[in-house]
């Protein structure tokens, strides 16, 4: 074969190479179908309800949130709040119960202008959920009680103590958070 024939078949075969695709891409574009509703602190993927038993009846249900009485109205209770200048604990109140697919890692934390009220697991008052989480594995609950301690804290009759709550659930590959 000629030298110059054979430099252009070298050349040719070079230039075919470099059209060849090499299997990247620069964009993907791809509508595929998510469905993603809204379910109820009952239902939800981290469901939040009243404990069985007598201090569930401090937690209810009111569309479709828990919602946490210490005020007096709650039902099947007489109280009207707890008393000042002393500790109130509310063994097992609500559960928090993991429907998802994965462990995951629960922390309370509340939202007040006082630190009067922790929640805590079971009936251990000194395994609050704010200082730590708890480990919640897929399939299970936990009951959650309260630790009310008005020592030292100014408060007057009828004031109250607690606005909101914040149940934080972090799964090794993301979380999930709830007021």
């Amino acid at each position: 074969m000629p030298r110059g024939k054979l430099l252009a078949l070298i050349a040719f075969v070079i230039a075919a190479s470099m059209v060849t695709a090499t299997g990247a891409f620069t964009s993907v574009t791809a509508e595929r179908s998510v469905d993603v509703k809204v379910a109820g602190d009952k239902g939800a993927y981290l469901a939040l309800q009243p404990a069985q038993g007598p201090n569930g009846n401090y937690a209810k249900m009111e569309n479709g949130q828990l919602a946490v009485n210490l005020d007096g109205d709650a039902k099947e209770i007489d109280g009207k709040g707890v008393n000042p200048n002393a500790v109130t604990h509310f063994d097992k109140v609500f559960t928090v119960t993991n429907k998802g697919s994965q462990p995951v890692e629960v922390t309370i934390t509340e939202k007040s202008s006082t630190n009067a009220v922790t929640f805590y697991r079971k009936n251990n008052p000194e395994n609050s959920l704010e200082d730590g989480s708890i480990t919640v594995n897929d399939g299970d609950s936990v009951a959650v009680g309260i630790k009310v301690d008005t020592r030292g804290e100014k408060v007057s009759n009828g004031e109250k103590l607690l606005d909101a709550i914040q149940v934080q659930a972090n799964a090794e590959h993301g979380n999930a958070t709830s007021s």
